[in-house]
């Protein structure tokens, strides 16, 4: 009896697969140019998105301090000890 840890046949591995030929075949320069060409629109979108978005909060920004205008600084208000002072001076 053989031992079934061992396989009589193992299977044979291809030298290469076939998608390795059609990638490899492939020419490398009509793609990286278009990649480049992808990369530089998808950077000039996202410089456009930013800046819009940065308007955006601006605007929003300005609209809120237009309509809720923020209250003006209140005088510290006098202690009413003060008051008190008035009548005594002599209790200082």
């Amino acid at each position: 009896m053989s031992d079934p840890s061992s396989p009589q046949n193992p299977p044979k591995s291809p030298s290469s697969p076939p998608a390795a030929t059609v990638v490899a075949s492939a020419p490398a320069t009509e793609d990286a140019s278009e990649l480049v060409k992808l990369r530089q629109e998808r950077d000039t979108l996202q410089s456009i998105t930013k800046a819009r978005e940065t308007r955006i909060s601006e605007l929003e920004d300005e609209n809120k301090r237009l309509k809720f205008p923020t209250p003006p600084v209140q005088a510290a208000k006098k202690s009413w000890l003060d008051g008190i002072k008035e009548f005594f001076p002599d209790d200082e």
